[in-house]
């Protein structure tokens, strides 16, 4: 079980709320990349260090070797650089919306 991620009809989603707002960080094949994901959210909000909240993975070894069990399992390969690009344009995303904008700030 993963911190962060809700199966979904293809696969998995990552998710994370933050300020009351959830925001949605993308639909992953495996359920791994979608807990990445979420713990590169964490890290990008600046929570991973956060005694009471915890990361799906300790590190990416972790990570990587968790996933290529996942794709064994289930006889598929699920490009990495795809995966990490696409769910780094959500994070960014996310982080972008809760942000505020320089244009909307007042010295």
């Amino acid at each position: 079980n993963y911190f962060g991620i809700t199966p979904i009809e293809t696969g998995y989603q990552a998710q994370i709320v933050h300020d009351s707002k959830t925001f949605h960080l993308g639909s992953y094949v495996l359920p791994s990349d979608a807990a990445c994901i979420y713990d590169m959210a964490l890290e990008r909000l600046g929570m991973n260090d956060i005694e009471a909240v915890s990361t799906n993975f300790q590190s990416f070894d972790e990570y990587h070797a968790v996933r290529a069990r996942e794709m064994k399992a289930l006889g598929m390969k699920v490009d990495l650089k795809e995966v990490i690009s696409y769910g780094r344009d959500r994070v960014d995303e996310m982080m972008e919306a809760i942000t505020p904008s320089s244009e909307n700030t007042t010295a």
